[in-house]
């Protein structure tokens, strides 16, 4: 089974730099040094050196206080490498989307030193044992992400057996199965010297450091992190407190939180209006499919077509590998809604992303023969 995330929905306030820059870290250390290997020497003969990079890793039963960096920038092979990437990319731009490159970094290495230098220093494991890898790090990255915006959403492919694809669920329970998973080999295994051990003392060190940097203000979650959203539990969602009188969202996550609470609710309206908010904050992000897709549902359900149509435009153009059934939903509300011509155009339009399946295609044969029928009829449309 494999899962690797690729893609965080969440409006951040700072460019991801430093993720980035961690990325072509450990990339160009993969191209200029390679992958550390033994190179042993034949019988009989003089032992060769070893490549350079063998002196990045971390040793067990030695104590190198360099390697507890330079072990975090080590990888065994493409695949290894490739992986932490894209997990570093996911939950980095989340993390540092919250408190800027000058943060995010030294969080990031100072997760990667610590469990390093306490394995060393207590001689934890078989001395010459191996290890490397930047998932230490990304581990605790995983845990601040968690605790600060347990509410976002990731999406990520999944390739089980013969069965493969893309799916998108809530941050809490993609990050909450990987760890947990890590948590359980620990405990099972008698907290033996393996992959597990480092991910899960990653994962604590990066939850020591979110809670403290939470304490003291480091960051600014907009009262959407885990301690704050178990302290106000009952308490209305903040797009209902803001019918109160209350002042709107001061920010991107704010605001995309009460899109999400108006749609847990099935408040169309409120959620269709947080959405202009989160719009005007962050004029280029877009809802993830699963939620613009429900809004548009939601809102067809409601009879607010216009609002409906204006999100299904939207939605035709931020996922058009969906945009067939979009486009029928939408023609289906046109022509009830008394615009046969515009649901003509869109029809007409249905086609652009390729053929479609016959199901969809004997649907809009139909729909086509009841616009023209419309069409024909007196009536007045108003644009």
């Amino acid at each position: 089974m494999t899962i690797v995330p690729y893609k965080a929905f969440a409006p951040v306030d700072h460019k991801p730099w430093g993720t980035l820059a961690l990325i072509a870290a450990n990339l160009l250390v993969a191209l200029l040094l390679g992958f550390p290997h033994r190179v042993e020497a034949p019988w009989g003969f003089e032992t060769p050196p070893q490549p350079a990079i063998n002196s990045w890793v971390l040793e067990l039963g030695k104590v190198r206080p360099l390697t507890w960096v330079s072990s975090a920038f080590v990888h065994f092979g493409w695949i290894h490498l490739l992986g932490n990437i894209a997990f570093l990319w996911t939950y980095g731009l989340m993390v540092e989307g919250l408190i800027g490159w000058r943060r995010f970094v030294p969080l990031y290495l100072g997760i990667a030193i610590l469990p390093s230098a306490l394995v060393q220093l207590i001689s934890l494991g078989p001395a010459g044992l191996w290890a490397g890898g930047a998932s230490v790090a990304i581990t605790g990255i995983m845990a601040v992400a968690l605790l600060w915006t347990p509410r976002n959403r990731i999406r990520f492919f999944y390739w089980v057996f013969a069965a493969a694809g893309t799916a998108e669920v809530p941050l809490i329970a993609l990050t909450g199965v990987f760890l947990g998973f890590d948590a359980l080999i620990v405990l099972f295994s008698g907290a033996v010297t393996s992959a597990a051990l480092f991910h899960t003392m990653g994962a604590f060190c990066g939850l020591g450091a979110g809670v403290f940097m939470l304490r003291r203000n480091l960051v600014d979650t907009g009262g959407w992190d885990l301690l704050s959203l178990r302290a106000s539990r009952g308490h209305a969602p903040g797009w209902q407190a803001g019918m109160g009188g209350n002042p709107e969202p001061r920010s991107p996550r704010e605001a995309l939180v009460d899109v999400r609470d108006a749609l847990e609710a099935r408040d169309y309206a409120q959620a269709d209006d947080a959405y202009d908010g989160l719009r005007s904050l962050a004029p280029k992000f877009v809802l993830p499919r699963a939620e613009l897709r429900e809004l548009v549902q939601g809102l067809l359900q409601r009879g607010m077509r216009e609002k409906a149509w204006r999100r299904g435009e939207e939605f035709l153009g931020a996922y058009p590998e969906e945009a067939a059934g979009m486009r029928l939903a939408l023609v289906r509300s046109l022509l009830k809604g008394g615009r046969p011509q515009r649901a003509q155009d869109l029809l007409a339009r249905l086609t652009d992303s390729g053929p479609l399946p016959p199901a969809q295609e004997a649907a809009a044969r139909e729909l086509a023969i009841e616009i023209e029928q419309a069409i024909r009829r007196p009536h007045a449309e108003l644009e």
